[in-house]
Order: C-alpha cells, then structure tokens, then sequence
C-alpha cells in the first residue's frame, strides 16, 4: 500500500509498503486516492479484479456506497532522458486504465485508487474490504478504513493554484506528441480535481505568458 505521492519505479524493493490494511482520510465532496500494489508469487493470472464492499460505520449502521470507490490500473510507459528536467527515466507508471480487471503478469502490477465522499454521507470511521479476485475467486482481500471530516469542500473552488502543464512537455517526457482531444481530456481531469491548468496550451495575448496571466488573475 503506498501514499498517494510516492512515484513507484520498476525493480524498486516493495518490501516497506506491505500491508494488511489501508486508510485514507477526506472531507465531503472530496475524492482522494491510494496506491495497491499488486504482487503475484507464483503463476500469472490471465484475469484479475479488484473490488470492494460497501463500507459502514460501526458506530451510526451508516454506508458508504462502493459505487463511490474506484479502481485504475497502471501502464508502464518507457522515457529517455531529455531536457524536460525529469530526474529519472526508464519504466514509468503513469497511464491509468479505466477498468476493474486486468491480466496479472509476472511483475507487480501497480493499482490507483479513488474514494469520493458525497455531501450526504455521515462524519464518521467507515470501514470495509478491498478483494482481489482471479476469475472471480477471492485469492486475497485488504481491510480498508474511511474517515469522513466533519466539513465539505465547496461544489467551485475559490482556491488559485500554479499547477503547469502543457502538451510540450508531455510529448518531450514520452517522446510522442498529444493529440489536442487528449489535451483536452487531461485538462478537464485537472478542472475536477480542482487544479487551475497553466502552460502554453492557451492563446494569450501576444507579449503575455500563462505564468504571468495566472498572477494577475
């Protein structure tokens, strides 16, 4: 189980991370995320998923549904070194997959994590079970525990932030270049997850750059 900003590499020692449980921690109308590490001992599965039990308070019998729990696995994708100022280079994951079931190889298999908290759900400690299945045989399962803060975070944020992106710098790290309809895929993930999108995607006036449009703004 690893935190939400650790960058996992490829033959990096897991042996630190394992674990029998995970938690995470959030406000209402908030979504935060984890990272399951998926590790096989001694065949590959063709077909894994993953899936998880409504979790419930002990204290009030209330639910949190696990419609609001979901899962993406992790591509690796291969980068060479290049001026983009990324320090490592080689085996990334970083392409999230949108779906439950995935082959299970011979190496780990990294899985992200996301966990939304609607308005309605009750402050509290939830608690429930993350399964791993092959073919739909639970092989393992993880105890996962849910704290519910006691406020919400607004539907709009009023919060500014420098978070810079732009597709140069992506076609630079993977040496591939962004179709605009991804562009705008990626900028509308940012948008959700309350990030203000900064970098040389946007037709600004000439002489005006985003750095200094987002600081007058």
């Amino acid at each position: 189980v690893l935190e939400p900003g650790k960058k996992l590499m490829l033959g990096e020692d897991l042996t630190a991370y394992v674990s029998k449980k995970a938690k995470v921690s959030l406000a209402h109308n908030e979504t935060e995320g984890f990272e399951l590490v998926i590790i096989p001992l001694w065949t590959e599965i063709p077909e894994m998923s993953i899936s998880c039990s409504n979790l419930k308070s002990a204290v009030t019998g209330e639910i949190i549904d696990k419609s609001n729990i979901s899962f993406f696995p992790l591509g690796a994708v291969k980068t060479k070194p290049n001026d983009s100022g990324t320090e490592y280079f080689g085996w990334n994951y970083d392409i999230l997959f949108n779906s439950d079931r995935f082959p299970l190889k011979s190496d780990f298999q990294p899985v992200w994590v996301n966990v939304y908290i609607p308005k309605t759900v009750k402050t509290g400690i939830y608690t429930g079970v993350i399964k791993f299945l092959d073919s739909g045989t639970e092989q393992a399962k993880l105890d996962f525990t849910v704290e519910v803060y006691d406020f919400a975070l607004p539907d709009e944020t009023s919060l500014k932030t420098a978070f810079y992106f732009n597709s140069e710098t992506v076609r630079k790290f993977y040496a591939n270049k962004m179709p605009q309809d991804e562009t705008n895929t990626i900028a509308a993930v940012l948008a959700k997850h309350r990030l203000n999108k900064i970098g040389n995607d946007y037709n600004y006036p000439e002489g005006e750059d985003s750095f200094s449009r987002f600081c007058q703004s």
